[in-house]
């Protein structure tokens, strides 16, 4: 598959992932979602094969970007949306 995509959907992206490798992780967040009522962030990092930080961060841009509305057990706040 990544074969077929193009040079910037393979390029690098400021935190060192690629669209691919994000949008991955983005689905698997989603579908996760479903299974899962609450998570925690350093769970949900085993179950995407990610550190709990990035779990956080992912979460939070998802949250922001109106595609994900978060149910998990951390009491943390997410960043600010920007």
């Amino acid at each position: 598959y990544a074969k077929s995509l193009r040079p910037h959907q393979l390029a690098g992206m400021s935190d060192g992932s690629t669209p691919l490798n994000r949008a991955v992780i983005e689905h698997n967040l989603l579908a996760t979602s479903r299974i899962y009522d609450s998570i925690r962030f350093t769970e949900l990092g085993n179950l995407l094969q990610i550190a709990p930080g990035q779990a956080e961060t992912t979460a939070a841009r998802m949250i922001c970007k109106k595609y994900y509305t978060w149910q998990g057990t951390d009491h943390h706040s997410h960043p600010p949306c920007r």
